[in-house]
């Protein structure tokens, strides 16, 4: 059974169609395999490349999520929310993202902002060992750190909040 969805990400809606090992985005066909490693923690094999996905948080209808140290916010559209959207039977609801929490366990080992830094989407903000790989952790948004929370050479756990940004 083949299951059909449309994700959005930065305004972008990309077809979706999932069925076993195969995937499609945008047309384009793809093996895969998702291995579960621990709470909200999973190695995805996307053809031959493999990356490291944490889930930070998760309704029905969005997912934030840690792809290779790279935060993303998921939206899931459905044919029915399409038609409630289109028809404005909805409210809107603004989600937004105001911390940085770690995807897994790991060493900090490099703290690249302060707080008062000014910051723009995709900016490296901590660095983080885990399984002996650097992983730089970028902002969400564009905005200003409030309050950092973690030093080099501190370890951390999962879903630990790194830094903080300013409302």
């Amino acid at each position: 059974m083949t299951k059909h969805f449309l994700i959005e990400i930065e305004n972008e809606r990309i077809p979706v169609a999932q069925s076993q090992n195969k995937l499609s985005l945008n047309g384009r066909s793809a093996n895969v395999s998702l291995v579960e490693l621990g709470p909200k923690l999973y190695s995805l094999l996307l053809e031959n490349d493999s990356h490291v996905i944490h889930i930070a948080s998760e309704t029905d209808t969005c997912i934030t999520l840690t792809v290779d140290g790279q935060t993303l916010v998921a939206n899931f559209v459905s044919e029915r929310s399409k038609l409630i959207a289109r028809y404005g039977q909805q409210k809107t609801v603004q989600k937004t993202t105001n911390e940085l929490r770690a995807p897994m366990l790991g060493l900090v080992t490099q703290v690249l902002v302060k707080p008062g830094d000014s910051v723009v989407t995709g900016q490296g903000l901590v660095v983080l060992e885990a399984m002996k790989m650097e992983n730089e952790l970028r902002s969400p948004i564009q905005g200003r750190i409030g309050q950092v929370y973690v030093q080099e050479g501190e370890s951390v756990k999962v879903d630990a909040i790194l830094v903080e940004f300013e409302s």
